[in-house]
């Protein structure tokens, strides 16, 4: 691994149009979730709030767990003003690593930043999961817990012990402690839906459940863990019914704008306020 390289800007991955973001977004508003996959990577960087603090943080991770770079620097190169977003990043990065010293830390990296399903074999899989194809999922990290970090993590996270074996990963930024983080987590339908995935693509080494890290951006950083158990029969009944619904809605509503849902966590949206979107 190099010893430092430059984070910003990396390519953004963007709105797949095939995944679970994708599919929530349309049940919200349709209209913006065709703009959303029709300008993927031509809209202004968001460089206020705490969206762009975790963009960074997650371009860390991805340089330094993917094994590209073994002291990611946080280095203004490109024509945005990125504000206090780049300080703020380089603060919670190096706290969490002083924290949880080493790429290995969790266990085994297997995978990071990669997308599911990969060849035509893993898409037929999905599908008879998930109902619809094609349907994707891009996951932060898979690790393999080994007996040895098992022991860690029961030592110096919420999590207690946990079994050895394939788990998926997941990392937020948070401004405060969400006082309702386990009951989102548990219920989040984007966690489940990154689990039913993956173990459709390996039914013979499925993942024993999903690692969520929260990285709180206090005075003070803190962190907190979650484990979000796979999926329930309910839960993917949940999972598969929203992905009908929004495929009949795209499909017969797809330049449909929701009013409501122009302004969402007191932020107006960017098609709104660029004048793309008319709402109609």
């Amino acid at each position: 691994m190099t010893t430092a390289l430059p984070v910003l800007p990396l390519p953004r991955h963007g709105s797949s149009g095939s995944g679970i973001s994708y599919y929530s977004q349309v049940i919200k508003c349709p209209r913006k979730a065709a703009l959303d996959v029709e300008l993927a990577g031509t809209m202004p960087e968001r460089t206020e709030g705490a969206a762009p603090v975790g963009t960074i943080v997650h371009q860390m991770d991805e340089l330094y767990y993917g094994g590209v770079c073994a002291n990611p620097a946080v280095i203004q190169v490109s024509d945005v003003n990125w504000g206090d977003a780049v300080s703020e990043a380089r603060r919670l990065w190096e706290a969490y690593i002083k924290r949880f010293p080493g790429v290995n830390w969790w266990g085994n990296v297997i995978a990071v930043e990669e997308q599911y399903p990969v060849g035509q074999g893993q898409e037929v899989l999905v599908e008879s999961v998930m109902g619809v194809t094609p349907f994707t999922v891009r996951i932060d990290r898979v690790i393999e817990v080994t007996t040895e970090s098992s022991e860690r993590i029961a030592k110096h996270t919420d999590l207690g012990y946990i079994k050895p074996g394939v788990y998926l990963y997941d990392r937020k930024t948070k401004g405060k402690a969400d006082g309702d983080a386990q009951l989102v987590h548990f219920n989040s339908m984007q966690f489940a839906a990154y689990q039913m995935v993956y173990n459709a693509c390996h039914p013979t080494d499925q993942a024993l459940g999903m690692i969520v890290d929260e990285i709180i951006s206090t005075k003070e950083v803190k962190f907190r863990q979650f484990l979000v158990t796979p999926p329930d029969e309910y839960q993917q009944r949940a999972v598969r019914s929203m992905i009908t619904n929004a495929k009949a809605l795209e499909k017969s509503n797809a330049c449909f704008g929701v009013a409501y849902g122009c302004k969402d966590y007191n932020r107006f949206c960017p098609h709104l306020t660029s004048g793309v979107c008319k709402r109609s």
